[in-house]
């Protein structure tokens, strides 16, 4: 099992069966997470963020 650093302040509120994927999500430039230094888990993707994610991955 890989380690990754999630860099969001509230990395806490992520459930323990998700962590790897989001710290391997981040660890590729998918996600950045919000300005403020946070993730929120619980939120849905906007159709506006679910674009960059793809983007991303196309690259």
């Amino acid at each position: 099992m890989q380690i990754f650093n999630i860099p969001y302040i509230n990395k806490s509120e992520l459930m323990a069966e998700y962590k790897g994927l989001v710290g391997a999500s981040v660890n590729a430039g998918l996600i950045k997470g919000y300005d403020n230094g946070t993730f929120d888990p619980r939120k849905t993707l906007s159709r506006a963020e679910a674009a960059v994610v793809l983007s991303r991955i196309a690259m």
